[in-house]
């Protein structure tokens, strides 16, 4: 299925939806660097260090960590996150974080933090990291984590694919 199958759900939910996933995806990637893979896990890293120092200052929850989502692993001193090469793998769709391809993906709850404020974070994260990339700023609403519900509310995996295509098709 597209993941445009479904945009009356998409913008519906653009007001209500409890989830706010953001996607960076490296522009002209494919004249980058061999190790832009690494770049990103660092990146990524770096960026929810940052956000869970803000859940603990601010004394609420910003990232999303809940079920049926598959979270990465923190283990001596990192943490590991699944990348994906393929859209059709079955659990790209629950992975969160999550690395596809040349793209970040991350969820934080509506309102808990601002889309200017995570766009700003990004940022200060990624030019302290001295990283040279551009990127293309994506973000959406969802409503579920769950597949089964998907026919009635607005499914994270449709929202993934269509924030993965934004920068293709010029459709925000």
């Amino acid at each position: 299925m597209s993941c445009y199958e479904y945009d009356d759900l998409y913008e519906k939910c653009q007001n209500t939806g409890l989830y706010h996933l953001f996607c960076f995806d490296i522009k002209n990637s494919k004249s980058c660097h061999d190790n832009k893979i690494e770049i990103l896990y660092t990146l990524l890293h770096r960026l929810y260090l940052v956000l869970e120092s803000l859940e603990k200052e601010l004394k609420r929850p910003i990232l999303v960590r809940e079920s049926p989502l598959l979270l990465g692993i923190y283990q001596n001193g990192h943490y590991s996150y699944p990348r994906v090469n393929d859209m059709r793998d079955c659990n790209a769709n629950y992975y969160e974080p999550l690395l596809f391809g040349d793209s970040i993906f991350l969820t934080v709850y509506r309102d808990a933090i601002s889309t200017d404020e995570m766009f700003h974070i990004f940022d200060e994260v990624k030019e302290s990291l001295g990283i040279p990339y551009q990127f293309h700023y994506h973000h959406g609403y969802y409503e579920t984590n769950d597949i089964a519900k998907s026919r009635e509310q607005y499914f994270r995996g449709d929202l993934l694919g269509k924030l993965e295509q934004a920068h293709k098709k010029k459709v925000k």
